[in-house]
């Protein structure tokens, strides 16, 4: 009888050990982003721009791991643990997942290492940024939970902010949240099926994040590279036509901007993307724009223009000298 009980003390022990070490490696969660799922329909980028993505600032509430995403409370097959932790920081998926999904739809996207967004430095140029990024994105994660139930719940919640790499000038922010629910099927979860169910709820977030920054994106387009400076006495030179500009005997909703400077030849600037040089004539779509005129050797003139519908705006620019 002794024996008996010596031999079941040590078959539990080894139970409780094993089911220990395989509850421990079962809380890991490896995601496997897919881009593809987080187009929206008709999403385009003609040209890249460079894009720098500061890691999200994980401000979640109530938790007590940076790695953590999900509570269980019902069975899951291959997974012995009441929570789910991933191999790597939320902020580290949450970052990857949008660098991934940038360079899929057509932009020059790199994460920074060695530093996490603080809101606190919006508006404000970052130093320790490649000169040749031509926007930041970063933000901070709200919430980022699985609940896996009876029926499973999931929210994400991403605060975004874009902005101008040189000027630290904020071009776009939003918050965008996934609250959904499914039921696991008559099988129940495994920790293949939890995986892809976060990897979609976030590629959902991502696509929301996409849809609505676009606008913001497509202004930003870079053109081709500009010639370099001429001699004031060289005639300007000729640019392509502009996206906004109107095919002949089309109507058309924009304003016209028309820009004259003295002295001429001086490189025109809307939002620090280059349009051409002085004298320009350009259509563009009712709103509020900044434009600079750079010009060597003279003090850069910066000014607010209005533009409305099918009206011509006509601003005369003096270069002051250096001194």
């Amino acid at each position: 009888m002794i024996g008996y009980l010596r031999r079941f003390s040590f078959l539990l022990i080894f139970q409780t050990i094993f089911f220990i070490i395989i509850g421990c490696a079962g809380k890991e969660l490896t995601i496997n982003y897919d881009p593809k799922g987080g187009v929206p329909e008709g999403y385009t980028i003609k040209s890249p721009l460079n894009v720098a993505i500061i890691p999200y600032d994980d401000k979640r509430i109530g938790i007590d791991s940076k790695k953590k995403v999900a509570d269980i409370s019902a069975v899951v097959v291959d997974v012995y643990s009441s929570e789910l932790l991933l191999k790597e920081d939320v902020s580290a998926l949450v970052t990857k997942a949008l660098r991934d999904q940038l360079n899929h739809v057509g932009l020059k996207a790199e994460a920074v290492s060695g530093v996490t967004f603080d809101r606190a430095k919006l508006n404000k140029p970052l130093t320790n940024i490649s000169p040749d990024v031509d926007i930041i994105i970063g933000g901070e994660i709200k919430r980022f939970h699985l609940s896996v139930a009876n029926r499973d719940k999931i929210e994400i919640e991403l605060t975004t902010f874009i902005t101008n790499r040189r000027d630290g000038r904020l071009l776009w922010s939003g918050t965008t949240i996934e609250e959904g629910d499914r039921f696991a099927g008559t099988t129940g979860n495994t920790r293949g099926s939890i995986e892809r169910y976060i990897s979609s709820s976030l590629a959902t977030v991502i696509k929301k994040i996409l849809r609505e920054s676009e606008p913001v994106l497509t202004a930003l387009t870079k053109p081709q590279p500009p010639a370099p400076d001429l001699p004031p006495s060289t005639p300007p030179i000729k640019t392509a036509p502009l996206p906004l500009q109107k095919k002949e005997n089309e109507a058309t909703s924009n304003g016209t901007l028309i820009v004259t400077s003295k002295p001429p030849g001086a490189r025109f600037y809307i939002n620090d993307i280059y349009y051409g040089k002085t004298p320009i004539n350009i259509e563009l779509r009712p709103g509020i724009y900044e434009i600079t005129v750079r010009l060597r050797g003279f003090k850069d003139e910066k000014e607010k223009v209005a533009i409305r519908t099918g009206i011509s705006t006509e601003l005369d620019v003096f270069l002051e000298n250096e001194k």
